[in-house]
């Protein structure tokens, strides 16, 4: 394991690597023979690019699941970035304004955190759905999912049969935030992430601390089935926002007016 002040990165797979940010978000970097692929850039915390230093040299580029603060909160270390265009909305660029991460480490107590800059003049680039990044010896390709956002991506490198899924299908699934898609629209994009896992690929989310699973996936997904069902029999309770409660994962926090859209 390589450690700085705020960053611990693990090899995972064939020049994979897993990028905690003080244990609140995961970045993922993978490396070919003359490029390397950043996935997301944490939330922002001091400086992602002194770890990645440490393990290459190579040329980065960066390409983002989708635009939220603990995703595109690093983004001031880097040039230029990629995301779908389904996120350049106004309503994703305000939700991922560093202020935001800013709130974010403060609400996590980290100890003398370096906060990031409230400005940066990265060059956004769109992401295309299909879209290959060849990194010499290594292909990883972008596929849309949306739901958590709806310029969600999550990205796959087929040769070493690993899977980078962001958001958007974790073991704690937020839909209920401004700018999430409804249930019915998140389901086509899971049902092909859970595809890639039925044919043994290795998943790797935004914040779990381990590898995810086909089991945790499908319960995620199995979960969601059971919400649309009480949506369309009028069984569903309005009050709640979460299923099956704010205490038990796995689960999903939903708005009850996007569940059938």
């Amino acid at each position: 394991m390589i450690t700085t002040k705020y960053h611990s990165a693990s090899e995972i797979g064939n020049n994979a690597w897993k990028i905690s940010e003080s244990g609140m978000v995961n970045c993922y970097l993978l490396l070919g023979n003359s490029g390397a692929l950043l996935i997301d850039t944490g939330i922002g915390l001091g400086n992602v690019k002194e770890i990645i230093d440490k393990i290459t040299a190579l040329p980065i580029t960066v390409v983002l699941t989708h635009m939220h603060p603990d995703h595109a909160g690093g983004l001031s270390h880097f040039h230029e970035y990629y995301v779908m265009k389904e996120d350049f909305a106004m309503s994703y660029s305000f939700l991922s304004m560093p202020v935001f991460s800013r709130i974010m480490i403060k609400m996590s107590k980290i100890k003398d955190p370096i906060m990031p800059k409230l400005f940066y003049h990265s060059v956004r680039h769109e992401l295309i759905d299909g879209q290959m990044f060849n990194l010499g010896g290594r292909t990883v390709h972008a596929m849309a999912v949306p739901g958590h956002t709806k310029g969600s991506a999550v990205f796959i490198d087929d040769a070493n049969k690993m899977i980078f899924t962001g958001d958007d299908i974790n073991i704690s699934l937020w839909m209920h935030l401004p700018g999430c898609t409804g249930m019915k629209t998140w389901q086509t994009g899971a049902k092909q992430i859970i595809e890639y896992f039925e044919k043994g690929y290795s998943g790797w989310d935004g914040h779990s601390e381990g590898q995810q699973t086909e089991e945790q996936v499908k319960t995620t997904y199995h979960l969601s089935e059971e919400l649309i069902q009480e949506a369309e029999e009028g069984t569903l309770d309005k009050k709640e926002n979460f299923i099956p409660n704010k205490d038990t994962f796995h689960q999903i926090r939903y708005q009850p007016k996007r569940i059938l859209q």
